[in-house]
């Protein structure tokens, strides 16, 4: 499990994310990397940044109860 960091600590201009929006009344306003790695400190599993790779290897984990296989 490479892929997967947390809002507070990723490094943005490393990562290949896409950008957050916010629906304000039916349109669509970009959120800043910035508002979003301060709020972060206060959220949970929200803030996790993963791919689908690293979501599959947890779900199987979970499955199995066996440690994930490292890349």
């Amino acid at each position: 499990m490479t892929s997967t960091t947390f809002m507070s600590t990723a490094n943005f201009d490393d990562l290949d994310i896409a950008e957050g929006y916010e629906d304000y009344f039916g349109d669509s306003y970009p959120v800043k990397v910035s508002f979003s790695k301060h709020w972060a400190e206060l959220c949970g599993s929200g803030c996790i940044l993963t791919n689908a790779n690293d979501m599959a290897k947890w779900v199987k984990f979970w499955e199995k109860r066996q440690q994930p296989e490292c890349d």
